[in-house]
């Protein structure tokens, strides 16, 4: 019994001094606490008895990576930022409050230096506010650890996709203080030349983190402040294997049946229209596998490793299809008729070489040089396109005919089996130089080397031209905007003046829905 009594004395004894020991601990931190946060304005910078910078070590200490969207160019993380610096208006003695040599405190209730991402698109903080805290030590350093969610900007180079590798940079910046009075250093918690810790810095099912490294550098702008930011610059490794079973594989495969497939030996016809059949089959594939790989590239003026190969291997299921289809038809013909040209094809090509051998197209076509080339011209077609208010113009397109008489290259049709017209290149006759006077530009649809003429057998040439045309237009404004507006597009020749080029207006029979308007304007009428 006298064992037990002395056993309840000395547990009442030990209760009594742990309760003691933490009643004091916990008083020795409420009394830090009132010391150093009475009087304290988190709005003020810092007290005026110190000189010098704020010195802020700044480092990421962790990263996970969520998702990757290469079509906005952006990265969204996770990550752990840390951020050190001393407060001087927060030290204490510790030995006036028992030892105590830190404490913990609100976050809201200090001044924080201004740290921004300005390399990030959003940033929010999984942790709450109200539920934020710093570690304060009793040399005013300040420990603030903070949890983000983040979408930062990252450019994307996608040359060789899918076995491409890509840089981003994450930078912290002071947004408002320079570094005379904010200064930063690159945090030491992680060793620049230390590997990359898998428990820390961590990729997503499709990247994977190769390196993390950490800059300062400092900005200088206008005024002549300097700025101090940090860089942490991420590579990321992407794991190839499924665009490879997915696109790559299947894309070969599938081109490679398709080639051995057009070229083996036909029996019958109906063979030879199954391997064409299976040729288109194998292009719409590949348009399909060319419109996933676009869709998973931001839209750049390079395309990717995969784009080009996929071109590649429509190109040549391209050119097998068109070979067997030749293959095909020449085959045809050659077995069921002689390899006869026609009659009309060496009809027209007797007058080509008849009126064109020794013809000049630098001379006016006239037997009597006193007499005048008469033109008909004229807009058988009107699209307005534009009105630009403001410089006064309208940008439209039209097609318009010229019809005149080339006394050089006339024929008799009775001579070559009745052909009474021919198409032949337009750049190999003269032409009358019609310009659109009014006009600020003139643009050709159709490339010179693709236009062509109509030439009748008594030497009457028929040109008809598509064209973009800009053209003035005084406006008239003051009914606007019930307005009406009248512009005038005047055709002349540039250099021949009546007695070697006349002009009349064709009389085509048209109305106004030759005609398309802009949705702002309708045309009318034409004068």
């Amino acid at each position: 019994m006298a064992s037990l009594a002395e056993y309840h004395q000395v547990s009442l004894l030990w209760y009594t001094f742990v309760i003691l020991t933490a009643s004091t601990v916990f008083a020795n931190r409420f009394d830090v606490y009132k010391a150093i946060t009475t009087n304290y304005d988190k709005n003020v910078f810092r007290d005026q008895n110190f000189s010098g910078a704020v010195v802020v070590s700044i480092e990421l200490t962790s990263f996970q990576l969520l998702h990757m969207d290469q079509i906005q160019e952006t990265i969204t993380f996770m990550t752990t930022l840390s951020m050190i610096w001393k407060d001087e208006n927060l030290s204490w003695n510790a030995s006036e409050f028992g030892g105590t040599s830190s404490v913990v405190i609100p976050y809201s209730l200090l001044w924080k230096p201004d740290i921004t991402l300005t390399s990030g698109l959003s940033v929010d903080y999984i942790t709450p506010d109200e539920q934020r805290y710093v570690n304060v030590l009793d040399d005013g350093t300040v420990q603030s650890t903070s949890y983000c969610l983040i979408t930062n900007q990252c450019r994307m180079s996608v040359e060789d996709f899918p076995y491409d590798t890509q840089m981003c940079t994450i930078t912290l910046e002071p947004w408002i203080y320079p570094t005379d009075q904010v200064d930063l250093v690159v945090g030491q918690r992680r060793n620049r030349n230390t590997t990359i810790d898998d428990r820390y810095f961590k990729g997503n099912g499709e990247w994977t983190v190769v390196s993390f490294d950490k800059k300062l550098y400092y900005n200088t702008v206008s005024n002549g402040q300097r700025y101090a930011a940090v860089d942490h610059t991420i590579k990321f490794r992407r794991q190839p294997i499924y665009y490879i079973c997915v696109l790559v594989i299947p894309t070969f495969v599938t081109a490679t049946i398709c080639l051995f497939g057009l070229f083996v030996p036909a029996m019958n016809n109906g063979e030879r229209v199954e391997k064409v059949n299976m040729g288109l089959a194998t292009l719409l594939f590949m348009a399909v596998i060319l419109g996933i790989v676009a869709g998973e590239m931001p839209k750049t003026t390079t395309l990717p490793l995969l784009g080009f190969f996929v071109l590649a291997e429509l190109l040549l299921c391209t050119i097998g299809v068109i070979v067997s289809m030749l293959i095909m038809v020449a085959h045809q013909r050659a077995s069921t008729r002689a390899l006869i040209p026609p009659r009309w094809l060496t009809n027209e090509l007797d007058v080509y070489e008849a009126i064109t051998t020794n013809y000049n197209k630098n001379v006016r076509p006239v037997k009597n040089f006193s007499g005048p080339v008469v033109v008909s011209v004229e807009m058988l077609y009107f699209n307005l396109l534009f009105m630009d208010q403001r410089q006064e113009t309208i940008t439209f397109t039209t097609t318009m005919e010229m019809i005149w008489k080339d006394e050089n290259l006339s024929w008799n049709a009775k001579e070559f089996g009745g052909t009474s017209s021919i198409l032949i290149p337009s750049d190999l006759l003269w032409k009358p130089d019609i310009i659109v006077a009014t006009g600020l530009s003139i643009d050709n649809i159709t490339p010179d080397e693709q236009r062509y003429v109509s030439v009748l057998s008594d030497g009457t040439v028929r040109s008809i031209t598509y064209c973009l045309i800009t053209n003035e237009c005084r406006l008239s404004i003051e009914a606007f905007p019930f307005d009406i507006q009248t512009c005038n597009i005047t055709l002349e020749s540039w250099m021949h003046p009546t007695d070697k080029i006349a002009l009349v207006v064709g009389r085509k029979l048209r109305n106004l829905n030759a005609t398309i308007n802009d949705g702002d304007f309708w045309v009318l009428k034409e004068i």
